[in-house]
């Protein structure tokens, strides 16, 4: 029999964030000479941003650029590494391809929507 004071316990699932685009979603600066050190672009400041404001969520996407090396290795071969690498927090998930134009994007999104169930796309 309910009482009424129970408290409803429904966990929800975080937001799920797809950074969608060509090089500027992957964090490209200088490929393939990686003179200017990796960072992973705008995402890792929004990471930090979302995080410090309370948000569940995480970003989702199956690109492995840049770390397919297929512009160059920005690590060296793992000595050189992002001053906050959202690889180690299981962040780094993006629909991020370097070259692509804009008009290339339509023929993958329905496909990729159907993949990663976002709840947003950047």
């Amino acid at each position: 029999m309910s009482t009424g004071n129970e408290e409803h316990t429904m966990k929800r699932r975080p937001l799920k964030i797809m950074p969608l685009g060509d090089s500027i979603t992957v964090g490209y600066t200088d490929n393939s000479t990686w003179d200017h050190p990796f960072s992973f672009g705008y995402r890792a400041p929004l990471y930090t941003m979302l995080l410090e404001r309370g948000l569940d969520f995480e970003f989702i996407g199956a690109s492995e650029e840049p770390f397919d090396n297929r512009f160059g290795d920005p690590t060296f071969g793992g000595v050189v590494r992002p001053p906050f690498d959202l690889r180690e927090i299981g962040a780094e998930r993006h629909r991020g391809y370097g070259g692509w134009r804009i008009d290339q994007i339509p023929a993958c999104i329905a496909e990729w929507v159907n993949t990663d169930d976002p709840d947003l796309i950047l």
